[in-house]
């Protein structure tokens, strides 16, 4: 009898690559343009008024996780105290200031989007911990025309050193999305520095820390679980480690229903058996302003797979290593959007998660 698989469908990093140019990505026909979408409920989502206006930051300090891992808030166990370190930070284009606590070698830069990004916790360490939150009431502008659905979007990049404590010990960062109308939590993510399973890159700077760049995240539960007029809550929330000496912070852009940006994902089933073929679908979106040209996507194949054939995208393999694909889209207009499908084959050997976790834009 043939074995499950669960697959895990990871996180769409944002880094822009090469011979990328603009703010873009979506082409299907009859894309709204992006000058009539709306971003209207995340008061100052994006940080582009180059405050905090529209978000609440609560100080706490972290000695040791009490839940782990936490499935809540509560399990965190923060104490009451701290030191406020969030920020809005701002540059004169998208990526172009290094990340603090990371070498001039390495490859985070902010902000993501427009000229503004937020930083939770910015080399907090001594117990701190900062959340940054922010409540919001869905309307008919927040539905997204292409599925009919609301969703939550936003790009979140980790700075975490790694002093190799207990994992309830770590530097982390843990961010929830809340239906308060519903009492209902519809997504949440923790990470510690360390964490196996995670895309992290060494800074060269001699930091001792770890870091991702940019990630989009899309929460998109369905009618049900998020109708118009609801309430949506964001909890954001970046710790040093809970033995003192170390900081984590995580920087934070482009909350709403839209990205203003260029950005890809990824779907595909949520089951299936070791030693079959796994269909992944990509949609590069161009949520910004301005068109694109040049637009590249790679995917570096999943871990327990290997490559059969691509559908669309202008796509070419390698076998590397690491083994991946690069597409080469063209240009993508403002508002527009292309889609292209990769197949794998899943090992005979197969168990557990298959993470598809490092492709980007």
């Amino acid at each position: 009898m043939q074995k499950s698989v669960r697959l895990a469908l990871g996180i769409s990093l944002l880094g822009v690559m090469g011979g990328c140019a603009g703010q873009g990505g979506q082409a299907s026909e009859g894309s709204e343009p992006i000058g009539s979408l709306h971003q209207a409920d995340f008061v100052n989502g994006n940080f582009e008024d180059g405050t905090l206006n529209g978000w609440t930051v609560t100080t706490g300090l972290n000695q040791n996780i009490a839940v782990f891992p936490p499935a809540s808030i509560a399990n965190l166990g923060l104490l009451t105290g701290g030191t406020n370190r969030t920020a809005v930070k701002t540059a004169a284009t998208p990526e172009s200031v290094l990340a603090a606590g990371i070498g001039t070698n390495d490859t985070l830069k902010y902000p993501r989007f427009g000229k503004n990004a937020a930083v939770v916790n910015e080399l907090g360490s001594g117990y701190n911990a900062n959340t940054l939150t922010q409540t919001m009431t869905t309307t008919p502008a927040d539905v997204d025309a292409s599925d009919g659905n609301i969703h939550v979007r936003f790009a979140l990049a980790p700075v975490l050193q790694n002093p190799s404590h207990a994992g309830n010990q770590q530097p982390y960062f843990y961010v929830e999305i809340r239906n308060t109308t519903q009492n209902k939590v519809l997504w949440s993510s923790f990470n510690f520095s360390g964490q196996a399973g995670v895309p992290w890159k060494n800074d060269t700077g001699g930091n001792g820390s770890q870091y991702t760049d940019w990630q989009l995240f899309d929460v998109a539960p369905g009618p049900a679980d998020l109708a118009i007029g609801d309430k949506v809550q964001a909890n954001i929330i970046a710790a040093g480690c809970a033995q003192s000496g170390h900081w984590g912070h995580l920087y934070v852009d482009g909350f709403g229903p839209f990205i203003p940006g260029l950005t890809v994902a990824a779907t595909a089933a949520r089951a299936a058996n070791a030693d079959t073929d796994l269909v992944y679908t990509f949609l590069a979106k161009n949520g910004g302003d301005k068109a694109a040209t040049g637009v590249v996507v790679e995917e570096f194949l999943p871990a327990g797979t290997t490559y059969v054939s691509t559908m669309g995208g202008n796509c070419v393999f390698a076998a590397g290593p690491p083994p991946k694909i690069t597409c080469n889209l063209g240009d993508l207009p403002a508002g527009g959007s292309n889609t292209f499908s990769l197949t794998v084959h899943i090992d005979k050997t197969a168990t557990g998660s298959v993470n598809n976790g490092n492709y980007n834009i």
